[in-house]
């Protein structure tokens, strides 16, 4: 079966049937891919909507095509799980954006901690980049909503806001299994929301600790063997979408 390859375009880009591609994603798709008239390929845009299309003109990198049906078969997740990433060093970042929001992670906050080493120069120019990241991970996975990545703040100023939902935090040495802590959620009423905060390579300081509990997340682990702290956020999404029926 022919790969049919995905692109983002917003939903400002679609009109009376036809959608342009243009920008990075039309770029890729003339130069890269090489585009032909008549190529089948699907087009989503931010509000999730999915859309196969026949590519009907090619000027440089702006592509038009022709939508031909709606793509209606549901992908997204019900639950909304977001990341609370303590900051890492910046391939530890992005591997953290690509593979959960392959899984199906809603939403990313990148928070400094006492703990954090890695700190960007160039936040502006880093929140791109991650941007792009989460975008060809969504596209690659067939998702068709893109995880923002939210501003750099810190782990103090996140937790001044109000975050309804099951909030959790991974603590390897004192936590709860996942299980039991999933149970207790479940049998308390529907969830729709949940947070995940995570710390950088050494997790979370006492203090930090203390503060997320006095905000209501509650302390997780996931067995005896300690994670790195790239791999804590995508283990614990997996768990909880599988539990909640997310996976399958």
């Amino acid at each position: 079966m022919m790969t049919i390859h995905r692109f983002f375009a917003p939903s400002s880009f679609f009109e009376k049937g036809h959608v342009v591609i243009r920008g990075d994603e039309g770029y890729h798709l003339a130069r890269i891919l090489r585009a032909k008239k008549g190529q089948n390929i699907r087009v989503f845009n931010e509000k999730g909507s999915e859309f196969g299309c026949v590519i009907t003109n090619i000027r440089g990198t702006e592509i038009t095509a022709e939508i031909q049906e709606k793509i209606t078969h549901e992908v997204e997740p019900k639950i909304r799980i977001n990341i609370v990433q303590g900051l890492v060093k910046p391939v530890k970042m992005e591997l953290i954006i690509q593979k959960c929001t392959e899984i199906g992670v809603a939403s990313f906050t990148p928070v400094s901690t006492e703990y954090s080493i890695a700190k960007p120069n160039q936040p502006e120019k880093q929140l791109q980049r991650w941007d792009r990241i989460a975008l060809e991970a969504a596209k690659q996975s067939e998702r068709r909503r893109i995880p923002p990545v939210h501003g750099i703040i810190s782990l103090e100023e996140y937790l001044s806001q109000d975050h309804p939902g099951l909030k959790l935090y991974m603590d390897a040495r004192d936590g709860n299994p996942p299980k039991k802590t999933i149970n207790s959620a479940k049998s308390a009423g529907s969830v729709a929301e949940i947070f995940i905060a995570v710390g950088p390579e050494g997790g979370f300081s006492p203090k930090e600790s203390s503060l997320l509990s006095g905000k209501g997340f509650m302390p997780v682990h996931l067995g005896p063997r300690v994670l790195r702290t790239e791999t804590a956020a995508a283990v614990l999404t997996a768990i909880l979408l599988y539990e909640f029926g997310e996976m399958g």
